[in-house]
């Protein structure tokens, strides 16, 4: 219970710093800033993975001596550090919302000025699906650009080793590392790195511009969770939500004791085996549902389960 206690309270005073001071994000016109990050996306990377081949070419312990460079593995340590970030702050982010008590920025910004009364309490209204949806998915952005930060930073100042050790740590460890590379808010990194790119994509502003303005279209929530073409519909937001938990309890385990191995071939084969994995039944869970019916999931888990069990579907879970 303290790695899953640590990792939340990491994730929020993590998280805050860069959003709060305005940097990587649609607040500034400047041409280097309009851009903004996804997670987990698009599944069809992950789903493809082939975790045994990518774990063997990871080569030996010379690899270790490196730092992150960009044509790393996918599975490399700090590929690995970058997507165990990654998840621990996504899947703080979906606690906030279920306990609704969500994170929000303050009033007046471009990403949520909009809808400003409809958060004047700090509550995400639940009255209107539509309005719900689209905010769902700005402070998704609001709260990438924070953890995608916050995992270039630490990937940039550490070794492959430096990774591995994290990854394969302790509760004690991972605090004091946290501390010391990321507990100085005014210098975080805002370079992109692959071994963080892979797991939290870099998306041009008017990509995303796109993106929110479908959220207007007619028949936008009784669309399939088939539906991919936009990333940040509810049933996009929610696969990654689900990816970031399933990635997040693997991650907890480890910390808590539970082996993954010492070797950096162990840990890539266990994260990667877990994602692929995780991704497979998120598909299976998601099948059928509409977008309104994500939205509803995202806030109250397990709804979409209750269906499916009164239709005599059993899903099992994620090997």
């Amino acid at each position: 219970m303290r790695a899953a206690a640590l990792l939340a309270l990491l994730a929020i005073a993590g998280g805050c710093a860069p959003a709060s001071r305005g940097a990587v994000s649609p607040e500034s016109n400047s041409p280097e800033l309009a851009h903004a990050h996804l997670a987990f996306s698009p599944p069809s990377s992950i789903a493809r993975l082939d975790v045994e081949a990518t774990a063997t070419a990871l080569g030996g312990a010379t690899a270790l001596e490196a730092r992150p460079a960009p044509g790393d593995s996918p599975l490399a340590p700090c590929s690995l550090a970058g997507v165990a970030i990654i998840a621990s702050g996504v899947n703080n982010f979906w606690s906030g919302l279920v306990r609704a008590e969500p994170s929000l920025p303050p009033p007046g910004t471009n990403i949520l000025g909009k809808f400003d009364r409809a958060l004047r309490d700090r509550k995400i209204p639940r009255d209107d699906p539509a309005q719900t949806a689209e905010i769902l998915a700005r402070l998704y952005i609001w709260h990438l650009w924070a953890i995608n930060a916050w995992a270039n930073t630490f990937v940039a100042r550490s070794t492959q080793q430096s990774c591995l050790d994290f990854v394969l740590s302790n509760p004690t460890v991972v605090e004091r590392e946290l501390t010391r590379i990321l507990g100085d808010p005014t210098t975080l990194v805002f370079d992109h790195h692959a071994a963080v790119d892979y797991y939290s994509p870099t998306v041009p502003r008017d990509a995303v511009e796109g993106w929110l303005s479908d959220f207007g279209s007619t028949g936008f929530l009784t669309r399939a969770s088939s539906s991919t073409g936009n990333p940040l519909a509810p049933c996009s937001v929610l696969r990654t939500l689900r990816m970031a938990s399933g990635v997040n309890a693997l991650w907890i385990s480890i910390l808590e004791g539970c082996d993954a191995g010492q070797a950096m071939q162990s840990a890539a084969r266990v994260f990667g085996a877990r994602m692929v994995a995780a991704s497979a039944f998120t598909e299976r869970y998601l099948d059928g549902s509409t977008q309104r019916e994500c939205v509803d999931e995202v806030f109250r888990p397990g709804l979409i389960r209750l269906r499916l069990l009164k239709e005599g579907k059993v899903l099992g879970g994620p090997e």
